[in-house]
């Protein structure tokens, strides 16, 4: 299914096995919720709530202000692109591979699985300790290459960074004492 003029509504169910393109500022709106399956690629404006993705790969160089884009796949999905997700919700025990930077602005939740982040950034920017909901020995960021978990941090508590380096989880707790908020890094080279 192509999106490529004016703003749509789903409103009723619709069952996506295939493609679903949105070009460049264009709205498709989930306002009943819906499961999703297929491969999606993503340059406009996602809206509404999804219940689950379930496909094997999303693609967003646009923005997802879905209520949650909740990657629940029972084989390993992509998250491709540049783009801007209000919520993201990891929930496959065979993970996610990052094939773009991507920004998180509101929470992240690592449910179920891990996020290899290879040579891409996932930034979380929302400053507050509980954006980021999960993180342990089997829910974590391989930080396998040049990219990073990266999140806002401001000062007064303990911000958690669930990290590893494919092989041996390596957990890291960052505490800002005094300043503005900032954004800091975690990757396989370290802290920044």
């Amino acid at each position: 299914m192509n999106i490529n003029g004016g703003s749509w509504v789903i409103a009723n169910t619709l069952t996506n096995t295939g493609v679903l393109n949105v070009a460049a500022s264009r709205v498709l709106n989930y306002s009943l919720a819906q499961a999703l399956s297929g491969t999606v690629s993503n340059a406009g404006i996602l809206t509404g709530t999804l219940t689950s993705f379930t496909g094997p790969s999303f693609t967003n160089n646009g923005s997802v202000t879905l209520t949650n884009l909740p990657f629940a796949g029972s084989t390993a999905q992509t998250l491709n692109g540049t783009g801007s997700i209000t919520t993201l919700r990891i929930n496959n025990a065979n993970g996610v591979t990052l094939g773009g930077d991507q920004t998180v602005t509101n929470a992240l939740t690592l449910t179920n699985g891990k996020v290899t982040l290879g040579s891409s950034n996932l930034f979380l920017s929302n400053s507050a300790l509980a954006s980021l909901v999960g993180g342990n020995a089997t829910n974590h960021f391989i930080t396998n290459g040049t990219g990073s978990f990266q999140r806002m941090v401001a000062t007064g508590a303990a911000y958690p960074f669930p990290i590893t380096n494919g092989s041996s989880y390596m957990p890291a707790t960052l505490t800002l004492t005094s300043g503005p908020s900032e954004r800091f890094a975690a990757g396989a080279n370290g802290c920044t």
